[in-house]
């Protein structure tokens, strides 16, 4: 955004100078002329010269403005004052216009043309302005001059030097083509931006500031006198596509801006489909239709189009919705400001000084500056719903983990309760009966024998299932707490033959939640488990202490340390598990093994807090 504003600096910079360096109007003096007929009733230049309906003809107030008007003419008119040598220059582009100059005593009549729908090659100057030129033999000549243009338009006639005209059109064609170029470029660059971004609202905005540059080329004439000059047939259809198409790719550009991010419901957008589908019907009525009736409708839908751009970002400004805050200064700085300027200069007439040559081009350019700021703004709105997006999903992963980690834990319970009350009891009973069954002196001594060795297997899986009932239980944890809890775990490994060691250092519990309590002790579990099961270790140390307001957990073995073929384990559902708990506490931890065994640390904040796990294991993986 700062870089579009200082480019916005520089352009009003360099357009001030210019503006200050000679582009106003180099006319001697502006010419005035008496409208003689409209309409085909006047076919031919006698009939308006010599002609017996001029002869009665009562002369009129001279005009200084031809205002044509939509379906009319073509217009005859006649300039008051004689031919005097110089320029006759037209302030306005229209399809065709025809001097005729008439010696008044021989009656000899010279022809010349020129208009956008003719071929340059028929022009007295190729210049963007329709000019003729009047030399010495035109001195004294009388002047008629037919124009055919059926649009709503206001053409003014001036008189010009021919060194003064050529050097006020390459001043005014040198600022143009700053403007149109620095239009151009930003155009395109939103074309660049859309392919690299895959956001399609900067190809319609980069399309809606090309559509708007092909308008100035046809106003100014710089279309007709230097791109399609060749092929005049193409000026009025391309002006009709050039009022369209911002119908079509400004409705798409609007349309994107303002949806919000996962918005399904949009009830603008009916509104921003009939518009642009009626303008592209109108492109291809072309085929079917006069311009100037394609015209008339583009214009209607192009006044359409920005009442529905205003009234949308209003509402939107009502509803605080910051997008449409963002592009209502665009619309009420440069595109309302922007058309009534031109439909001022060209269909009302009005001269607007220093702007006079190059309104079209400084509305343009601050149109499309301003949007691609907006543009620049809407990436960093984006970002910033992304990043809200990305917070909104880490809080519920959270949310997810704590139910999924109390989901785990409240069916531990339950498997719990279940070996210890159902599957227990029943193994116990059967060992009851069987013991009873192998005493009984009815039976041979081989089934007897038989049935104590089931009776004796009985007893050990009752032992295994109250073994992993207590495991699954928190039932320590509740009733002794967390310390002796682990003390607990330890005590069972030495049972199995592993000398432990716990050391609890200046554990205060109290300041511990029951969350923490569960999640620690549960980490516990499962690294002690993985010792047991993998490290072939003799001895285990498990440390449990307090300091600068973090719970420091440590368990260190003397066991093989990792091996390179159990590289997958670290991705095991215990070390899953241990790292979900380790997210829950907003604790970081490591794994480290050496040869000499293998050293897990934890350090959780007293607080608790979501600060993400960092998992570091060297050497290869949890055994």
């Amino acid at each position: 955004m700062r870089s579009a504003g200082q480019c916005l600096a520089l352009l009003v910079f360099v357009a001030t100078v210019l503006l200050g360096s000679g582009c106003g109007s180099y006319a001697d003096e502006p010419l005035t002329f008496e409208q003689i007929a409209t309409g085909t009733g006047a076919a031919s230049f006698e009939d308006v010269c010599c002609g017996s309906a001029n002869a009665d003809r009562q002369p009129g107030t001279p005009d200084a403005t031809l205002a044509t008007q939509y379906g009319s003419g073509p217009y005859w008119i006649r300039f008051t004052s004689p031919a005097t040598p110089g320029v006759l220059a037209l302030t306005a582009i229209v399809d065709v216009a025809e001097l005729y100059i008439r010696d008044p005593v021989t009656g000899t009549v010279r022809i010349s043309a020129s208009g956008d729908t003719l071929p340059v090659s028929v022009r007295d100057l190729i210049e963007p302005r329709l000019a003729f030129i009047l030399d010495e033999r035109d001195a004294g000549a009388e002047l008629y001059m037919r124009v055919v243009q059926p649009t709503r338009l206001s053409v003014r006639f001036e008189r010009y030097e021919l060194d003064a005209l050529v050097t006020q059109e390459r001043r005014i064609l040198a600022m143009r083509l700053f403007f149109i170029g620095a239009i151009v470029m930003i155009g395109l660059f939103n074309l660049v931006l859309s392919v690299t971004s895959r956001d399609a609202t900067f190809l319609f905005n980069g399309m809606t500031i090309l559509c708007l540059v092909l308008l100035d080329l046809y106003l100014s004439g710089l279309g007709a006198a230097y791109i399609w000059g060749a092929a005049p047939w193409l000026s009025n259809p391309l002006l009709v596509v050039a009022i369209a198409g911002p119908v079509i790719f400004a409705s798409g550009f609007f349309r994107l801006f303002l949806r919000n991010p996962g918005d399904r419901q949009f009830w603008r957008d009916r509104a921003f489909v009939i518009l642009p589908v009626l303008a592209a019907l109108t492109i291809l009525m072309l085929v079917a239709l006069p311009y100037w009736q394609l015209q008339a409708v583009s214009l209607l839908l192009g006044f359409l189009a920005l009442l529905h751009f205003l009234a949308v970002c209003l509402y939107g400004v009502w509803m605080r919705e910051i997008r449409s805050m963002v592009l209502l200064a665009p619309l009420t700085l440069a595109v309302i400001p922007g058309m009534v300027l031109v439909a001022l200069q060209k269909i009302a007439g009005f001269e607007l000084g220093l702007m006079e040559n190059h309104v079209l081009e400084m509305t343009l350019a601050l149109e499309a500056l301003l949007f691609s700021v907006a543009l620049a703004y809407r990436l960093r709105l984006a970002e910033k719903e992304r990043l809200a997006s990305h917070l909104k999903l880490a809080a519920h992963n959270k949310s997810a983990r704590k139910m999924l980690l109390d989901t785990i834990d409240a069916e531990r319970s339950r498997i719990s309760s279940a070996l210890h009350e159902t599957a227990g009891h029943g193994f116990l009973a059967i060992t009851s009966r069987i013991a009873k069954m192998s005493r009984s002196t009815d039976l041979p001594p081989a089934t007897r024998n038989e049935l104590m060795e089931i009776a004796d297997l009985s007893q050990v899986l009752v032992g295994e299932l109250r073994h992993i009932s207590h495991e699954l239980h928190l039932g320590a944890l509740d009733h002794l707490g967390l310390a002796r809890a682990i003390e607990l775990l330890l005590e069972r490994m030495e049972a199995a033959g592993m000398a432990s060691a716990f050391e609890r250092g200046n554990l205060d519990e109290a300041k511990l939640s029951r969350a923490q309590q569960v999640h620690l002790f549960r980490i516990v579990q499962e690294v002690l488990i993985n010792v047991a099961k993998h490290s072939r270790a003799s001895a285990v140390e498990v440390g449990l202490n307090i300091d600068n307001g973090s719970v420091i957990v440590s368990v260190r073995d003397d066991g093989d340390g990792f091996k390179t073929d159990d590289a997958n384990r670290t991705a095991g559902l215990g070390m899953t598990l241990i790292g979900e708990r380790a997210d829950a506490l907003g604790a970081s931890w490591t794994v480290k093994s050496t040869a000499a065994g293998t050293v897990f640390d934890l350090q959780c904040p007293l607080a608790g807090g979501m600060q993400g796990s960092e998992k570091r294991a060297e050497d290869g993986s949890a055994g």
